[in-house]
Formats: C-alpha cells, sequence, structure tokens
C-alpha cells in the first residue's frame, strides 16, 4: 500500500510542477488535422468521456469497507490518466475534473497532494475555481499542518485557495485570512522555501488590502484559464467573466483569443 501510494504521488508531484509552469508563458502549438478525422477523433474521445464518467458514477456509490482512502487513490490515478491524455483534452476539454476532485476529496479528505493538483487543474483548466475553493474548504477541515506528505508543503493548499478567492472570486478578504493561515503554516514548518513564501504572501497581503476590487489581476488570471480551455462551454464562461470585469476578448486571423485590457480599467 506504502510503495502504491509513494508512486501516485510521484505522479501527482509532476502535475504538480506541470500546472504551476503554466504561470509562465503558456505557448501551445498545435498541428491541425483535416476536419473528417477531426470529427473522427473527437465521436472517440466524447465516447470516451461518457464511459469515464459511467465509471465514475459506478466508483462514487460502491461502498469502501473501510478501505476509503484505497479508493481516493484509484480516483485519483483515474484523474492523473485523465488530464495526461493531451489530445483528449484538447479536443473536448476538461469537465470531468471537478468529479475526481469531488470523489478524492469524499473519499480521502487528508489525501492532500492529490488536493495541491487537483485544484489547480480543477480552476485552470476545468474553469471552475468556485469548486476548488469549495472542496479546499472541506479538505482543510481534516488536515493539520504538521501533518506528513510527499511534498510537504501543506501551505500551498491555502495558497491556492486564496488565489482562487480573490483572482477569480473577487473575495479579496477570503484571500488574505487563506494567505494569513498559509503563513501560519509554512512558518511552523520552518524550511527556506517556506519563509520566502511567507515574505510574498505578506506583500500579497498589503496589495489586498490597498487593491481589493482590483480588476486587471482577476482579468488575468481568467487569461489564463482561457489560454488553458478548448471546450466551448468553458471558454464561452470564461469570456463572460472578462467582460464582466471590463476586458475584451479578441479573436486573432488565425483563430486565437487574445485579450485586452482597455485603458480606464483598474
Amino acid at each position: 500500500m506504502d510503495f502504491y501510494r509513494r508512486k501516485l504521488l510521484e505522479r501527482s508531484l509532476f502535475i504538480l510542477l506541470l500546472i504551476l509552469g503554466v504561470v509562465g508563458i503558456f505557448t501551445l502549438q498545435r498541428s491541425r488535422l483535416r476536419p473528417l478525422q477531426n470529427q473522427l477523433a473527437t465521436a472517440q474521445y466524447q465516447h470516451q468521456s461518457q464511459q469515464e464518467k459511467l465509471k465514475l458514477s459506478l466508483l462514487q456509490n460502491i461502498p469502501s469497507f473501510g478501505f476509503s482512502n484505497l479508493v481516493a487513490d484509484w480516483t485519483y490515478l483515474g484523474f492523473i490518466q485523465y488530464f495526461g491524455d493531451t489530445l483528449a483534452r484538447d479536443a473536448i476539454g476538461y469537465e470531468l475534473i471537478p468529479e475526481y476532485f469531488r470523489q478524492t476529496v469524499h473519499r480521502d479528505p487528508r489525501f492532500a497532494d492529490a488536493m495541491i493538483a487537483l485544484s489547480s487543474a480543477n480552476t485552470l483548466f476545468a474553469g471552475e475555481p468556485q469548486k476548488s475553493v469549495q472542496y479546499l474548504d472541506q479538505s482543510l477541515q481534516h488536515i493539520t499542518p504538521t501533518q506528513t506528505v510527499f511534498a510537504n508543503q501543506l501551505y500551498f493548499l491555502w495558497v491556492y485557495k486564496g488565489r482562487d478567492q480573490f483572482l477569480f472570486l473577487g473575495d479579496a478578504q477570503g484571500a488574505i485570512k487563506s494567505y494569513t493561515m498559509a503563513i501560519d503554516w509554512a512558518k511552523l514548518l520552518g524550511t527556506e522555501r517556506g519563509l520566502k513564501t511567507s515574505k510574498t504572501l505578506s506583500a500579497s497581503i498589503k496589495f489586498l488590502r490597498k487593491n481589493p476590487k482590483s480588476k486587471v489581476a482577476r482579468i488575468g488570471a481568467w487569461s489564463l484559464v482561457l489560454s488553458t480551455s478548448f471546450d466551448p462551454r468553458t471558454q464561452q464562461r470564461v469570456i463572460a467573466e472578462i467582460n464582466a470585469l471590463g476586458g475584451i476578448v479578441l479573436q486573432t486571423p488565425d483563430g486565437r483569443l487574445r485579450v485586452k485590457v482597455p485603458d480606464g480599467v483598474e
């Protein structure tokens, strides 16, 4: 069991690093298949997604017999495979991530390494920050700052929650509380990285107190989600969020979406 879980956690770290890399410049070079090939591939991927959705539904209803953490591991492994299927995700999107997240939290809320990866994937790729905050809330009720985990950086759960609260949901006060908790946990850990993170978070708290309604920062965050979204439903929702904040989404001649922040938006 320990070996199996360790392997899962090693994969989770890879996913975490992949997601964190999105914070930099996100450039996608994609090859174009013939329209008929695209249609066939999309139909196949949609069928696979329906099958996976059915498996998740069945998994939700099976009894754990005292092995809830094993069911959580199995669910998380399914998420890794689902997320890693780049061709399928580019074709039909990431709509099942919230369900993987929900079921993992339900089965094993103390599975902190999975929560770190799932929260970023759910926010940045599935475009569901509200659910990320909700599920992180549920998980953090069961996690202690001294809990031993593979990544050994539990304070990031509070960091990601605060990020989603402010950048995506506009809840500056909630973000300040989350960042304050992250600082407390990071200092308790006492690592060099944790102390550096504490200083960065302290600066973020000062910014939030001075700029609790910063629209530019939130537009930038939603722009990042737009750059990682390929299914029309998620794109439409993200574009609506950007427009509501005063941003403008333009389509370039080659079909890409570009976000512009007009003068006067702060």
